[in-house]
């Protein structure tokens, strides 16, 4: 009787390390992997280590000079942006859902979007439908720079390439 459980515990332990390894596991310990585009699982590690992994923010489009907070108003002080308002597709939760509003800000150049950054989208692959999801990757190819992006409850990344002249905005502020 003891054997045999010895050897199920060893039988689920080499199980568990094969699986692993062919996960690339231990990358999902220190930041976000994807493999074509799929995010392994972060529960792994927050269960493991009780932390979250560290993973892009968005960047810094409205400087706190920008920002004026009185008792009757708030007032951004912003140039070129859409306000927009949110469908129900469950892409973003929990950040952004049909109920949030936002503010988007037009990007003047390809520097100003940066991975992390939550981006409303529209090209080939999108159709008539503006996308709104997060900036995974950023890089250049030789028709310039292009990004990938993925909504935050997705479980990969959204199919096409988008390029900069696709972008039509960069979420600066979300309001609930």
């Amino acid at each position: 009787m003891r054997l045999k459980n010895i050897m199920i515990i060893l039988a689920i332990f080499v199980f568990g390390l094969t699986l692993g390894t062919m996960l690339n596991a231990s990358d999902a310990f220190t930041s976000p992997v994807y493999n074509d585009g799929y995010e392994l699982p972060a529960q792994l590690y927050s269960g493991l280590t009780g932390r979250a992994i560290e993973r892009p923010s968005p960047s810094d489009h409205l400087q706190a000079d920008d920002i004026a907070v009185y008792n009757d108003r708030v007032v951004l002080d912003l140039q070129d942006v859409i306000f927009a308002q949110f469908t129900n597709t469950n892409s973003m939760d929990s950040v952004l859902d049909e109920t949030a509003n936002a503010i988007e800000q037009r990007p003047k150049s390809e520097d100003e979007v940066q991975e992390g950054d939550i981006i409303a989208y529209q090209n080939s692959c999108t159709g008539d439908s503006t996308i709104i999801h997060r900036v995974i990757k950023k890089d250049k190819d030789q028709l310039g720079t292009y990004y990938y992006a993925k909504g935050d409850n997705n479980p990969s990344a959204d199919p096409c390439v988008i390029r900069f002249d696709d972008i039509k905005g960069v979420v600066v502020a979300i309001i609930y």
